[in-house]
Formats: structure tokens, sequence, C-alpha cells
């Protein structure tokens, strides 16, 4: 059995020794035993554990769903499926950065080829280069809709706000202008879904829920061998965006609320796994009944940014 010491670990791993009492503090790793000089030392079994938690924070996993893993391992086999579901979900995060990261470097060759061929000669070449680059990622463009489900819009600071924000390629759809009588239309709505790669439905929060506009687009629009079912493929793999403005902030397990946003909005996540959608991470805008106009200024800039954004990341399933 090799014994090392905590600097002779921190050089096999490539890191500081500050960093392994780190891990130890925060219980990622399990008490280091000690000589009894009072030095720490790193059997094989623990250092094997290191390796592991080395492993997994290179693959870009937060250290919060490292510390859960660590808990759920010490807890024996009857964690098995918890440990699976949370490296699964690790991976699909990787796979997207990777699908992500092919697509920056395709779109970086294709720039530098245009120099190689002499295509760009200089500077004064920049509006032909521009021309050319825009040509050739129009395949990249992501047609955005935004459902906004408010009952009363002209009363809304935050919702209009937010809106007003977006560039006017964004297509926006007042959903409670629409049908004001709860009646509507399955085909048209469809027709929509059918025409964007992104999908944003927005609402302000009521009673840790939705308005109740959105309940009934959901069981007219979203039907079995459409949506989903053996045949119901409409959805496939487009993204869908959740972007809601509680009214308050306490949205956290040390709050009076007691649940997180994204807890809070499960629901939406499971739609979105049924019907085959890429879930996003959402865009919350808490303390909306109190938020100073210099914040939701920001906000709304911030949102418009967002769904903007060529590449998103989605929400693991128990982030």
């Amino acid at each position: 059995m090799t014994e090392l010491t905590i600097t002779e670990t921190a050089q096999k791993y490539n890191i500081r020794a500050d960093t392994l009492r780190y891990y130890e503090r925060i219980k990622l790793i399990p008490i280091t035993p000690r000589n009894k000089q009072g030095n720490r030392y790193y059997p094989d079994d623990l250092q094997n554990w290191i390796e592991m938690i080395i492993c997994l924070r290179h693959s870009g996993i937060p250290i919060e769903k490292l510390i859960e893993y660590a808990d759920l391992l010490r807890k024996g086999d009857s964690t098995l499926t918890a440990r699976e579901d949370l490296l699964k979900e690790q991976l699909g995060t990787l796979k997207q950065k990777k699908i992500n990261l092919n697509r920056s470097i395709r779109r970086l060759k294709h720039k530098i080829s245009l120099y190689e061929t002499g295509e760009i000669k200089s500077h004064k070449n920049y509006f032909k280069e521009y021309k050319i680059m825009n040509n050739s990622a129009r395949s990249y463009l992501m047609k955005t809709t935004v459902l906004l489900f408010h009952p009363n819009l002209k009363a809304s600071r935050v919702s209009r706000a937010l809106i007003h924000a977006l560039s006017n390629s964004i297509e926006t759809r007042n959903m409670y202008e629409l049908y004001p009588n709860f009646n509507v239309d399955s085909t048209k709505e469809k027709g929509i879904l059918n025409n964007a790669n992104r999908i944003v439905i927005q609402f302000p929060m009521y009673w840790y829920s939705s308005p109740a506009l959105l309940k009934q687009w959901e069981d007219t629009v979203l039907e079995y061998g459409w949506a989903y079912g053996p045949k119901g493929t409409a959805l496939q793999n487009k993204e869908l965006i959740i972007a809601v403005s509680p009214g308050a902030n306490n949205y956290e397990r040390t709050g009076s609320a007691k649940y997180t946003i994204t807890e809070l909005l499960r629901p939406f996540q499971a739609t979105a796994r049924l019907v085959g959608m890429r879930y996003m991470k959402p865009f919350i805008t808490t303390n909306a009944s109190n938020i100073s106009p210099k914040s939701l200024n920001r906000q709304a800039e911030r949102y418009a940014t967002y769904l903007a954004s060529k590449y998103l990341q989605p929400l693991g399933t128990f982030e």
C-alpha cells in the first residue's frame, strides 16, 4: 500500500495542498487519517477517491453536485440509481458543450478559409467579409417565438419591460389578447410552434404556478399524436425557455418559500421531457413587485441578450 503525504498527493494530481484541505473541510473527500506526528497521509483508497473527484471536476460538474455525489457514494448501494442519474445528467451537459464547441470550431475554420482563399484581402473588404459570413451563418439562425401569458399586461411593469426590450426579429404573442375567452386555436398554435426553433413561455408567477390560460393552452395544443406518443414528434429537439417573474425574492431553501424557482417549475421541465424538447435554463426575474427601475432596465437588457444568444445551456434533470 502506498501512503503519500499531502504535498506528494498534491503533486501527483497537480493541485494545491490547500485544495485537498478544502475538499476535506467541505466533506468532498473523507476525513484524512493522520500519523503519530499529526500529519495527514493518503492511502491508496483515498488517492483513488481524490482521482475520481478530480476527474469529475474536470468534466465541469459544479462543486455542489460533487458534494451531492460524494454524499450519495458514502451511503452505499441504496443510492446507485441516484448516482447514475447524476452522472448521466453531467454527460448530457458535456455532450451539449461538445456540440457547441464543434459549431464554434466550424465557424472559425470557415472564417480562416476566407482569408486563406483570398476572398478577404484587406480591411477594405470588411463589408464583403460581413456579407460572406452572414450568408454562411444562415443555417445557424434561430427562429424564436415568445408566448406571453399575462392577464393584465397594461398594469405590469416587469412583463412589459421585458417584452419591449426584445429585438424585432423575435416574434412575440400576447396570448390573453389573442384568446380573451380561452378559446385557443389549436391548429394555429401548432403552426406557430412548427415554425419556431426556440419557444419561450413568459408569465408572472401566481400562487407558485402559472396563469390559467397557459394551462388551457397546454391542454389544447399539446395533443397526443402530435406533441407526444409514438407519432407525436412535432416538438422534438426544439428549445423551451421559461421566463418567469415571481413577485417576491424568498424562493430558496433558507427563505420562507422553502423551494427554489427551478423546483417550482419542474412541471414544465417534465412536460419538455415528455414531448422531446430541450429544456433550457429558465430566465428568472425575482422580486418583480419591488424591483427598482434601474434593476428592471438591466434585467430587460439581460433578457434580450439571453434570447438572442445562439447557444444556451440546458437545465439538468435535478439541477
